[in-house]
């Protein structure tokens, strides 16, 4: 086993206590360009959906400006919306850039608390629906029918 060299190890007699303390803990989520968590062919299209937002939303005037133009027209758009077709594509891929995709993935993996808490909603509404079905037909939770309950079917049993 090496013995660590005195010289390049930094004894305590010179080590602050700025440099003692450990950073401190950030509660975002990073994203390493380097090192970039996988993702299921669903999640990557819910991350390009929001990239495709965040561009769309930076070159919206040009978008706009070219959609006028080409409303009302067919096969003559390329040549009277060139110059607007033109701006359109330079702001989008000037936007279309690795970092750009990057705050996407990072907005999408901070939006997974909310996601879960919709998902979570949608289950308990979905199981309130359930027990009002048992309830309103009588059912038991294997979907039988309990003697005595449920709605009168009006054949006067």
């Amino acid at each position: 086993m090496a013995t660590p060299n005195p010289s390049t190890t930094p004894t305590t007699s010179t080590l602050t206590p700025a440099t003692t303390t450990p950073p401190p803990i950030s509660h975002s989520i990073s994203i390493h360009a380097s090192r970039p968590i996988p993702l299921t062919a669903a999640q990557e299209g819910q991350v390009r959906e929001l990239y495709y937002a965040r561009i769309r939303s930076y070159c919206a005037p040009e978008i706009r400006d070219f959609a006028l133009c080409a409303t009302g027209r067919t096969f003559t758009i390329p040549i009277k919306c060139r110059q607007q077709r033109l701006a359109m594509n330079e702001c989008m891929n000037a936007h279309a850039s690795r970092e750009e995709e990057d705050k996407a993935r990072e907005e999408w993996f901070l939006q997974i608390p909310k996601r879960m808490e919709e998902r979570q909603k949608e289950e308990a509404w979905k199981e309130e629906q359930r027990r009002k079905k048992r309830e309103w037909w009588g059912l038991d939770d294997q979907g039988r029918r309990v003697e005595g309950k449920g709605v009168d079917d009006g054949r006067g049993r």
